[in-house]
């Protein structure tokens, strides 16, 4: 299978053989990944977390009644709320804000907005995203390539630096992020209270990265997700760190360039193509826009 990344009108690329893994805040729709509140309710992900937590121990086909005594309530559960503690409210917790608490529900709701500003923080500041399609269409050359001037790279999806590569998962389910008997889970993912108010919080559920509402399913996107960290190189521009990330030259399959194409960028291309023994192999085409008939690619290469 290939797997293509289209491109404006670029060839940085073709400079070092490097990628941008962007961080969620550079994607066209950063708040693509934004979860909803659940509050004293587990959400069929905590259910669907602990049952696969159930059946690697071994028990089978638990009913969600079983789930939530067995593994989604602690023991003993007992809450100090307002309604049976008045002596413990008003109720302060500076970690969280100066101003007390006059409700166990007010503590509930500051507790998980404050896990998920910190997992969205730990995410947008340690995490690139390579956003690739497994399609090829009008659509995507004409929202992607500027003004038909780009190029698209085709990759084998096979390679090994494809390896973790994953398929976007489309659904207007949210990613839900629940508090009950205390306990604060995201997507399915337990965290605990202490590492919220310590601000403590390096991990997130898979799912804020890899699903999108069912609106964007024409994309056909797949994903790679690695820690910015590992970038071979990053600078700023336009205001942002730009993160790249070094591609084997085995992994690149081809090269077409949109119709509006500079002829000085195709010679170049061209010519890094030839200079660079792993490429060898590319082959390099242009689109064609005919008076009449349907646009087609020519090879060059």
């Amino acid at each position: 299978m290939l797997i293509y990344k289209f491109m404006a009108s670029e060839t940085h690329f073709f400079e070092g053989g490097n990628l941008r893994f962007s961080q969620p805040p550079a994607l066209k729709d950063p708040d693509e990944a934004k979860p909803e509140f659940c509050f004293e309710s587990h959400t069929q992900q905590d259910l669907d977390t602990a049952r696969k937590y159930a059946e690697s121990q071994g028990m089978i086909d638990l009913a969600d009644s079983d789930l939530r005594r067995i593994f989604l309530r602690p023991f003993p559960n007992v809450r100090y709320d307002e309604t049976y503690f008045p002596a413990l409210w008003p109720r302060t917790e500076k970690r969280l804000r100066s101003k007390p608490f006059r409700t166990l529900q007010e503590y509930d709701q500051a507790l998980v907005e404050r896990a998920v500003a910190l997992c969205r923080d730990y995410v947008d500041k340690s995490v690139g995203i390579l956003s690739l399609t497994q399609d090829s269409n009008e659509k995507f050359w004409q929202d992607w390539c500027k003004n038909n001037t780009g190029v698209r790279l085709g990759f084998f999806a096979e390679h090994e630096f494809f390896k973790d590569l994953k398929k976007i998962e489309y659904s207007n389910d949210f990613v839900f992020v629940s508090i009950s008997d205390g306990i604060v889970r995201m997507g399915g993912l337990e965290i605990s209270q202490d590492d919220i108010l310590n601000q403590k919080i390096f991990t997130f559920p898979e799912a804020l990265l890899f699903r999108k509402k069912e609106a964007f399913k024409v994309e056909a996107e797949w994903r790679m997700v690695k820690k910015l960290s590992a970038a071979i190189s990053h600078s700023s521009a336009a205001g942002c760190t730009v993160f790249l990330f070094a591609v084997p030259p085995s992994a690149l399959c081809s090269v077409c360039f949109d119709y509006r194409a500079q002829q000085s960028q195709i010679d170049y291309v061209c010519k890094r193509i030839s200079e660079v023994p792993g490429w060898s192999h590319v082959t390099v085409s242009k689109r064609v826009n005919p008076r009449v008939g349907p646009v087609f690619e020519e090879r060059l290469r």
